[in-house]
């Protein structure tokens, strides 16, 4: 007798019951041969994707090197900005004369 028979006959004398699993094992093989199934299927549009980031590659590197300027702080506030567009006869509300001469 092999060691892995007297295993499982010592299994089977403490309360083994290998018909119990049976019904939670089958669901789970057929789901591992459907996602094996789909992983299969999907191999050769992986590879297609590789094979098209790797010829870029270079490329990302160029674009991974390149230091672009930093763009200064705003220093002004919106009233600033505003003072540049507004011409101030705009601002005014109401002129009165007080004194004609």
């Amino acid at each position: 007798m092999t060691v892995g028979e007297l295993v499982y006959k010592q299994a089977i004398e403490q309360g083994y019951n290998p018909d119990l699993f049976k019904g939670l094992v089958s669901p789970l093989n057929k789901a591992m041969e459907s996602y094996k199934k789909a992983f299969e299927t999907m191999q050769e549009p992986l590879n297609r994707v590789n094979s098209a980031v790797d010829s870029i590659r270079p490329q990302l590197k160029v674009l991974e090197s390149i230091k672009l300027p930093q763009i200064p702080e705003m220093r002004h506030s919106f009233s600033d900005i505003e003072d540049c567009f507004i011409k101030p006869q705009d601002r005014i509300q109401k002129v009165e004369i007080v004194n004609p001469e």
